[in-house]
């Protein structure tokens, strides 16, 4: 019988992980201003009322953009098994229904949006 030793080091070495930590904030943190600043640049140039109009477009579109997002996170997994067993039947099969899922769901979205845009804005 082997046992687990669950006793914690006590000479933690933070050095050793600082660097590879600090690159990783740097990109988050490069990340999070190119994607704030279009609202930013947008307030100086136009003004609060194109900022609020604009950031609910966006949120609008974040929200189409996650949903697509989950179904391919979801499906991601199940695919990779069928790829690695390759069985490219199955692989396919689901490829295809999921495409069609997303495409039945965000066609009509969009259509809708494009139609009722105005109106779901504001």
């Amino acid at each position: 019988r082997k046992y687990i030793n669950f006793n914690l080091r006590r000479n933690l070495e933070f050095r050793y992980h600082l660097k590879p930590m600090w690159y990783l904030f740097a990109s988050l943190l490069a990340v999070n201003i190119y994607t704030n600043l279009d609202s930013v640049m947008l307030g100086i140039i136009n003004g609060n009322d194109a900022v609020g109009i604009y950031s609910i477009a966006s949120k609008v579109k974040w929200i189409l953009l996650s949903v697509v997002t989950s179904v391919s996170l979801v499906l991601l997994p199940r695919l990779s098994f069928y790829s690695n067993k390759y069985d490219e039947t199955k692989f396919n099969n689901i490829l295809r229904k999921s495409s069609t899922i997303i495409f039945m769901i965000s066609i009509p979205l969009t259509i809708f949006f494009m139609i009722k845009a105005k109106e779901s804005i504001l």
